[in-house]
């Protein structure tokens, strides 16, 4: 909530806590990610000497691939998506209705997206079918002298890592016999206005909201999600 203070820093900040039941958990990193930097596409571009003092790795760094020789321009673009960070900027959305801690729809969509399937689930054991991704090659194509063997598969903070290409393809985890997946369920057992439930159906997964107050769920909740598009397919 905005505050008014003067003694100290404004809190511009939540936090979010994503929680899972078991060590081994689904987690769907390329649905949720964000767009790299601009910066990020002017860096890779700079030419790199071989006498340059970082060639061999910063103080205390490992070698980075971004610091391997090369002429100016001849760095290849690095990735258009990085992996989304832990700071989220979400911007507040008004809401008429008579509840006073209504989330951003925007804040709900990546917590749907990267903790259930896309494509769906098992309809016998309710496990997520996974989305196929493919490793292209590495964004920087000259290999480093000074990195033995191949450094395809060296990453770091810079971005410059393996080339992901997410694709239309999905595997069935589990054993079962192959049937056809049905949506993912979304629970929300704090429904309130139905902010969860609108996202979610909008997401093409199912959802079960819960509240104590049958205001919530009669008065906002039931004319939100009522008037929600539901669509699901890839």
């Amino acid at each position: 909530m905005p505050e008014s203070v003067t003694d100290r820093c404004t809190k511009a900040h939540e936090y979010v806590w994503l929680m899972a039941k078991s060590q081994r958990y689904f987690y769907d990193a390329e649905a949720i990610k964000e767009e790299t930097s601009p910066e990020t596409f002017a860096r890779a571009l700079r030419g790199v000497g071989e006498n340059h003092k970082n060639v061999n790795g910063a103080p205390g760094q490992p070698v980075h691939t971004m610091s391997s020789p090369r002429l100016h321009g001849e760095g290849a673009p690095a990735n258009p998506t990085r992996n989304r960070r832990t700071v989220w900027n979400i911007a507040t959305r008004p809401y008429a209705g008579a509840h006073f801690a209504t989330w951003p729809p925007d804040l709900v969509r990546p917590m749907i997206q990267a903790g259930t399937s896309a494509r769906g689930v098992c309809p016998a054991c309710g496990a997520p079918w996974q989305r196929v991704v493919e490793w292209t090659g590495h964004v920087n194509q000259r290999e480093p002298a000074h990195v033995p063997g191949n450094s395809a598969t060296k990453t770091d903070s810079t971005g410059w890592q393996p080339t992901t290409v997410s694709t239309n393809k999905w595997i069935q985890t589990c054993d079962c016999p192959a049937a056809d997946p049905i949506p993912a369920t979304v629970l929300d057992p704090f429904n309130g206005s139905g902010t969860s439930g609108t996202v979610a159906l909008d997401l093409g997964r199912a959802y079960i909201g819960v509240d104590i107050s049958k205001e919530y769920v009669t008065e906002l909740a039931e004319e939100r999600i009522g008037g929600t598009q539901i669509g699901f397919g890839l």
